[in-house]
């Protein structure tokens, strides 16, 4: 079977919402209260950010957008846009399902 990475949000969304409706279930399965939105995407956040310190976490690949638009460098180093352009750093289920 031939594998490909293909990055981006069209990719991302998918895998994000497996990993919300797992965390769902699982928060329903041990009996605790719904999950707020804000507490979904904390647990997001704070289970991206424990597995990025883990020994075999691949690093986030470049910035496509540099190659397709000069300004891009630009644009990133502005403080107003900066915070819109990248998430907690990459997904990670296991962190994320240890916090629910």
């Amino acid at each position: 079977t031939d594998y490909a990475a293909w990055p981006g949000t069209s990719m991302a969304a998918p895998h994000v919402a497996g990993l919300v409706a797992l965390m769902l279930q699982l928060n329903r399965d041990l009996g605790k209260p719904r999950m707020s939105a804000q507490k979904i995407r904390d647990v997001l956040r704070q289970g991206a950010l424990a597995g990025a310190a883990l020994p075999n976490a691949r690093p986030l690949l470049p910035n496509r957008h540099l190659a397709a638009d000069a300004r891009q460098r630009q644009k990133q180093d502005d403080a107003d846009v900066k915070p819109h352009l990248q998430g907690a750093g990459r997904l990670h289920a296991e962190e994320s399902l240890k916090r629910v």
